[in-house]
């Protein structure tokens, strides 16, 4: 099920979480993420399973999903 979209829905993330985000979007793992952020595998997880919180998203696709239909990613 999709969440209501809202004007709201740009600030449910961190800016940290949309940077995750974009690079979920772009296929790496939490690990390649935690690499390119410089931070560790158990944050890069952390951020995502939040998201996924925060967008009521099924898993990490779905998340990408829903943040590029509400114009939160591109």
């Amino acid at each position: 099920m999709t969440p209501t979209v809202t004007g709201d829905d740009r600030d449910r993330l961190t800016q940290r979480e949309i940077e995750v985000l974009n690079l979920r979007k772009l296929g790496l793992d939490a690990t390649a993420v935690g690499e390119a952020l410089g931070i560790s595998f158990r944050t890069a997880k952390a951020h995502t399973w939040r998201i996924g919180q925060k967008l009521e998203a099924a898993n990490t696709t779905h998340a990408v999903y829903l943040a590029l239909k509400m114009g939160i990613i591109d």
